[in-house]
């Protein structure tokens, strides 16, 4: 019996593809193509409308999506791991743009290609939901180290210093020096400055 070749080994480690048998594997491969793409070239940019999935085999890409007019990389990935699979699911647009950082080889399957073979994505679906779980945990522990990091700290409570003698004092002479300065002191109307700054913690998050 012939060795598998090695573009099948490495379908065989993708998580998308987990648990398929090498004959759907094979004709997996069948309906894909060989796209090589130039660093700094896309793969797809956000806006664009999702028709395909990819396994990257050679090279390093970036996933980036732009916040506050800048393009921010949310991940990294590096080969064997796929990108754009939301397609099969969800054919709206892209939500973020895959850059190469270097030249890069993947494989390109188109969604309806697949759609048509019911067997393969039995598989594909019950994967994408493995993956997308794996990456919501991923994401909720980051959360969570984050706003471990941003939480203010509690101020520690002061000690009191006086004496009951001196609390006492201080209590018998309040209202005469309260009256005082009120006779001293002119009208003041009230500002947005007299106002304290609101502390805002850290709450709820939500995964999209």
């Amino acid at each position: 019996m012939d060795a598998p070749s090695p573009l099948l080994r490495l379908a065989a480690n993708v998580r998308l593809f987990a648990g398929m048998p090498m004959m759907l594997l094979g004709r997996m491969l069948g309906a894909a193509d060989k796209v090589t793409l130039k660093a700094g070239e896309l793969f797809f940019n956000e806006g664009d409308t999702g028709e395909s999935f990819y396994i990257l085999v050679i090279g390093h890409v970036a996933v980036e999506q732009v916040k506050g007019g800048k393009w921010v990389q949310l991940a990294q990935l590096n080969p064997g791991e796929s990108f754009g699979e939301m397609s099969l699911v969800d054919d709206k647009i892209r939500t973020a743009r895959v850059r190469a950082l270097t030249d890069c080889t993947a494989m390109y399957f188109p969604i309806a290609r697949l759609k048509a073979d019911t067997e393969i994505t039995s598989y594909l679906y019950r994967n994408i939901a493995k993956v997308l779980v794996a990456r919501l945990k991923h994401t909720n522990s980051q959360v969570l180290d984050l706003t471990a990091k941003i939480a203010p700290e509690e101020p520690e409570e002061e000690a009191a210093a006086e004496t009951p003698a001196a609390d006492a004092a201080d209590a018998e002479a309040a209202p005469e020096q309260a009256a005082a300065d009120a006779e001293a002191a002119p009208l003041k109307t009230p500002s947005i400055d007299d106002i304290p700054e609101l502390q805002l913690r850290p709450g709820g998050y939500r995964s999209f």
